[in-house]
Formats: structure tokens, C-alpha cells, sequence
């Protein structure tokens, strides 16, 4: 049974940057949703705006992500999982190994600011431009699946900390 580290947090709350930096200091297969999005749009020659494409891809992703996610190891799991939609609860509980969550923290205010700020970059399959409160709600509050370690992502992150509160908390 692996190991398996589950950010959770708003959109653009440093969960991807601090998720790809663990996964590289714990030496543990990092697992990421918007990679695997990125990589199906790309294969199927999506152009950004094409948000109907996008969120079939979107579908794909998230099958994949789930497959991974069960296929054993020591994992970091990055995505924006909504605890309170059943399906994605239902999918968190079918894990199996260890685990550990990451809650990144930020205001709503920074979260949208960076959201806003990525979504000028220019990402093809991104199909908003700003993370507004309603859908925001969908991500605040931590999953409640394993134990918990709350980040503060409104200033660097030291990885070697959290890295090391990580494996002190898998016991």
C-alpha cells in the first residue's frame, strides 16, 4: 500500500507549484490533473477557446487522474477535488495507502488575483478567466481524507519543511 499526498485548496492557491516541488523532494510520482488536460487537448489539436473540446478533455483528464491515482506507489495527488460533489467523494474513498492532505492557504482575494493572472498566460484548455465566489465555495474547505496539514501559500513555501511535517504525519 503507497503512500499518498492530496492537495486540496482554491484554484490557484499554489497547489500545483507546491505539489511538483514535494513530489521532487520526496521523491514521489507526482499525479496532476491539468498536466494530464493539457496533454489530452494537445493530442486532440484543441485550440484555446474551444471550450466544448475542452471539457471532454476535462472528462478524460479526470478518468485518467483517477486510474492513476489507485495504480499503487507513493503519489502526490494534484488537482481541485470537490469534497461535497458525490462523485469525487466517492473516488477519494476508493483510494487505497496512506494518506496525507495538503490544504494550501490563501485568501479568496489572492486565489482570483493569481487565477487571473494564469489565465492571461494563455493556457488552451482553460475555459474561465476568473475564479468567481460561487465556484470558489466548491474548493475551501479542506477534504477531511486522512490527516491534515494546513499550508500558507500567501508567502514561500519551505518544501524541506513540509516535506518532512508530511512524513512525520504518514507515521
Amino acid at each position: 500500500m503507497g503512500r499518498l499526498v492530496v492537495m486540496s485548496g482554491y484554484p490557484a492557491a499554489g497547489k500545483s507549484t507546491l505539489a511538483a516541488a514535494l513530489a521532487a523532494r520526496l521523491d514521489f510520482t507526482l499525479v496532476s490533473k491539468d498536466a494530464l488536460l493539457a496533454a489530452i487537448f494537445q493530442a486532440m489539436e484543441g485550440a484555446a477557446g474551444d471550450h466544448a473540446l475542452s471539457l471532454r478533455c476535462g472528462r478524460a483528464a479526470w478518468e485518467a487522474f483517477w486510474m492513476l491515482s489507485r495504480a499503487g506507489g507513493d503519489l502526490v495527488l494534484d488537482s481541485n477535488i470537490k469534497g461535497d460533489d458525490p462523485y469525487e467523494r466517492a473516488q477519494l474513498e476508493r483510494l487505497a495507502g496512506r494518506i496525507v492532505e495538503l490544504h494550501c492557504e490563501c485568501s479568496l482575494e489572492l486565489a482570483q488575483q493569481r487565477y487571473r493572472q494564469r489565465a492571461a498566460l494563455g493556457r488552451a484548455a482553460q475555459r474561465t478567466e476568473a475564479l468567481d465566489r460561487k465556484r470558489a465555495a466548491l474548493y475551501a474547505s479542506p477534504l477531511a481524507i486522512g490527516r491534515m496539514i494546513r499550508v500558507d501559500t500567501t508567502v514561500p513555501v519551505d518544501v524541506d519543511e513540509v516535506a518532512s511535517a508530511v512524513l512525520r504525519a504518514f507515521g
